[in-house]
């Protein structure tokens, strides 16, 4: 729900699939966009550490980069960035699909 995403503070979510969990993060950003995202990385998704918010960037808990919530999205890929997680607003509700989840399994 956007309702649980005011104020800028992201909610982080766990999705199981077959006894394996998968980590994301929902969050609305600081242009009123909203951004989601796995709670992984291509650089550092071994680690199993995820990020954190500080204030506008959300921070890698395993090198301490931080990326600026207002850059999320699908052209902020690869090394530390947050994996990117496809979703739609459909009214008041963030939906995103199983199937894209499942597509971020290997991170975790």
């Amino acid at each position: 729900s956007l309702a649980k995403l005011v104020g800028g503070k992201a909610r982080f979510y766990k999705f199981e699939d077959g006894g394996r969990e998968i980590a994301f993060f929902a969050v609305k950003a600081p242009d009123g966009s909203i951004r989601v995202a796995f709670d992984a990385c291509d650089a550092c998704y071994r680690s199993k550490k995820g990020y954190e918010q500080q204030g506008d960037k959300m921070n890698c808990n395993n090198c301490n980069q931080k990326f600026a919530i207002n850059r999320l999205g699908p052209n902020a890929t690869g090394g530390c960035n947050p994996g990117y997680l496809p979703h739609q607003l459909k009214g008041d509700i963030v939906s995103i699909k199983a199937s894209d989840l499942k597509d971020g399994a290997r991170y975790f």
